[in-house]
């Protein structure tokens, strides 16, 4: 009930999220007729599960359709909105400000809980933001680093663009291997993307040598977290009075069985974005596929085919 493709906090904030941002999907979500065709699942079948998955929850068959529709909401979701590439790239403005006063030792998130657990978002941001000036005047943040947000706190629509866009799989032939960037990188550790922005900044001033990049104008975002991936497992029986046992649901469906690989292709996407500045600067001298280009034979000779 807490933990699987259709418990009650996502089928929760599926139709609220709707309702606030505009999404139609969560709109034909439908908790009553799941909740009603939900059972205890056979003691034989829920031990079968792999060891780390004893989690699950039944359904009988007449939910089928309304719990496809959940876990397909969900889905849509993700991709159009909260993995969106504008979203991703606010996400991804305020993690470098996170990351920034983490490796500065500049910020305790026991700290930041108490001191925003009453504020809104923006409020939140605001009180990160006053953190991350204030490392910087104390040299805690080298002094040349742009702050990603403080455009945004004063309404400057100042969001990164894209540069480069990679996915775990592709069906073009040249960005096949391009798998292993997104591999590669997936293993770190989040606080070593600095690494890779750096990087990214030295081939863009080779590009356009008067660009002179600082910190913070070119942020790394990836995925890590497998959405697709739940522990919780629905096992499906008929609708018959034996309730025969049809199989979990990830098998059984013909319409969620290449859900994963739909998360592969349209929605676990490695980005790399640049501060406005650049991209502007970029498309004045027509510089912009060179920039793409030459960021993408760097990111290829770092993570090569294996």
């Amino acid at each position: 009930m807490l933990d699987n493709p259709v418990d009650v906090d996502k089928l929760a904030y599926l139709i609220d999220d709707s309702a606030f941002s505009g999404l139609p999907f969560g709109l034909a979500v439908a908790p009553g007729p799941v909740f009603e065709a939900m059972r205890v699942p056979d003691a034989t079948h829920w031990r079968a599960l792999p060891k780390d998955q004893k989690i699950a929850v039944a359904v009988r068959e007449k939910a089928l359709s309304y719990v496809e529709q959940s876990v397909l909401s969900r889905y849509w979701n993700i991709q159009t909105g909260y993995w969106y590439r504008t979203n991703r790239s606010l996400q991804a403005m305020v993690k470098f400000q996170i990351a920034s006063l983490l490796q500065a030792n500049a910020l305790q998130f026991n700290e930041f809980v108490l001191e925003t657990l009453h504020l809104s978002a923006n409020g939140a941001m605001r009180w990160l933001n006053d953190k991350f000036k204030a490392a910087i005047r104390t040299n805690g943040i080298d002094r040349d680093t742009v702050n990603p947000i403080e455009g945004l706190l004063l309404s400057r629509r100042d969001i990164y663009r894209r540069l480069v866009t990679i996915s775990p799989r592709s069906e073009v032939d040249e960005r096949t291997n391009d798998r292993f960037i997104h591999e590669g990188l997936r293993a770190r550790n989040p606080l070593e993307d600095s690494d890779i922005c750096d990087k990214t900044s030295a081939v863009l001033q080779l590009v356009l040598p008067s660009l002179k990049v600082r910190p913070g104008e070119v942020l790394l975002d990836l995925q890590r977290v497998r959405r697709e991936d739940l522990d919780g497992k629905i096992l499906v029986y008929s609708d018959s009075p034996g309730a025969t046992y049809l199989g979990e649901l990830s098998k059984i469906s013909p319409v969620l069985r290449g859900l994963e690989q739909q998360f592969d292709f349209y929605a676990k996407r490695l980005r790399i974005f640049i501060h406005p500045r650049l991209q502007e600067d970029l498309a004045a001298a027509g510089l912009q596929e060179k920039a793409h280009e030459a960021t993408l034979d760097m990111l290829r000779s770092e993570f090569p085919k294996k």
